[in-house]
């Protein structure tokens, strides 16, 4: 099963999200992989101080002419602190999208797996044809945005396109903003609205970041916890959070 993340214009966060998704997995269910499905460069294996192979461009190569779920398994690797299954993008933005253009058909396969992959799209334009399939083979997408008005009026904007191709779109809102409010400007359920976390040295600033990170932790978790509920033939999600 394929869950979507990505962003439009000037909205960064998808990566985030999508490791802290996959963090607050239930333990009771196997944790996601992290598919690192982003066609202008992947950083994870840069912030994780890693080689980008085995990687995406390792799996697309392996399944370009016989597809095989199977072979995900041969180029994940587990990262970071909580060990979280992740498939590395190349940085540079040509090898990436070469290698997310040549994983179309393992990805027809993946999403009819029970088993949940997390695609890190990054960010989109949902009128490229190979962005519209990669959305169109997803159970859910969410798109990652902050609460600043230009960018919800980017996601209010592209709201018909992406309902075009995946009509379990959704929206996770970064830094909070009116839920009931921006879903009426851009008629897309809000999955859940998770706080920015500041970076700074003052002492009110980190008693905030802390506060911060325990409701961007609640929020992940239960954002998870409807996520993993989902399967394979669940592809319109009616059941995520409606705000």
């Amino acid at each position: 099963m394929l869950i979507g993340l990505c962003s439009l214009k000037s909205s960064p966060g998808v990566t985030t999200t999508a490791i802290a998704l996959a963090a607050a997995w239930p333990a009771t269910d196997p944790k996601p992989t992290i598919i690192e499905s982003d066609a202008h460069g992947g950083d994870i294996a840069v912030r994780f101080h890693v080689a980008e192979d085995p990687g995406l461009r390792s799996l697309a190569a392996a399944s370009r002419l016989k597809p095989d779920a199977a072979l995900l398994h041969a180029h994940t690797r587990r990262l970071g602190p909580a060990a979280l299954p992740m498939v590395t993008a190349p940085h540079e933005t040509e090898q990436a999208r070469h290698a997310v253009t040549a994983l179309n058909g393992l990805l027809d396969l993946l999403r009819e797996t029970p088993e949940p992959a997390l695609l890190d799209l990054g960010q989109i334009d949902p009128k490229d044809l190979n962005t519209a399939d990669l959305l169109t083979n997803c159970a859910v997408v969410l798109v990652v945005s902050r609460s600043a008005p230009d960018q919800v009026q980017r996601v209010q904007s592209a709201a018909q396109d992406l309902l075009a191709v995946n009509k379990s779109t959704k929206v996770v809102l970064v830094g909070g903003g009116k839920a009931r409010e921006i879903h009426n400007l851009t008629g897309l359920p809000i999955a859940a609205t998770i706080p920015s976390i500041a970076v700074s040295g003052s002492i009110l600033t980190r008693w905030s970041e802390r506060k911060a990170r325990q409701s961007f932790g609640t929020q992940a978790d239960g954002l998870a916890s409807q996520l993993a509920l989902l399967r394979p033939t669940d592809t319109n999600a009616r059941s995520l959070i409606h705000r």
